[in-house]
């Protein structure tokens, strides 16, 4: 939530988003979708076997989180992204 909001307050001005705030922004995104997917299959594994058969509402939103984690906007290259990002490395506005 800091990062979105930082990134408001920085929408809200005349320049364009600094590329370090989409970096940052872009990997509290990452972070988060990958937390909940991991939240996830965790309360899975606490409900038991009844929760891995397809008609069961908690597989159904297992498949739903670990689907999300595979979009390329929070895919596991945006750590290298925007590491790169972050640390100085070259990276293009259309990257992130």
């Amino acid at each position: 939530m800091e990062e979105i909001d930082a990134a408001w307050r920085e929408a809200q001005g005349e320049a364009a988003i600094s590329l370090s705030q989409r970096a940052r922004l872009r990997l509290a995104a990452t972070h988060m979708t990958r937390t909940a997917a991991d939240v996830v299959r965790r309360v899975q594994d606490l409900a038991g076997g009844a929760s891995v058969f397809l008609g069961d509402a908690l597989h159904r939103r297992l498949n739903d989180a670990q689907t999300a984690t595979a979009h390329i906007m929070i895919g596991p290259a945006t750590y290298e992204l925007t590491g790169r990002a972050l640390l100085g490395g070259t990276v293009s506005t259309s990257e992130l």
